[in-house]
């Protein structure tokens, strides 16, 4: 999978992709507060998309900066 962070494309290796949406902003909720450990750090929002209800990540917090350094060193 491609993403773009930073104005860099970065790719990563994933399992499976099931499906590619764009949810509308007016969709997307901020997400639950829960008990704050350390995977709940990425989560950024919660999106609705018909009945079903998508888990969005913070691509920025789930790649260190450390790993987008690395990254920049390599382009």
């Amino acid at each position: 999978m491609v993403v773009n962070l930073a104005e860099t494309a970065v790719g990563l290796i994933v399992d499976t992709v099931n499906e590619v949406l764009n949810i509308p902003a007016s969709e997307i909720s901020p997400p639950p507060r829960i008990k704050k450990g350390e995977g709940s750090r990425f989560v950024r929002g919660m999106g609705k998309v018909g009945d079903a209800v998508k888990i969005l990540l913070d691509l920025n917090k789930l790649l260190h900066d450390s790993d987008m350094d690395a990254t920049a060193a390599i382009g």
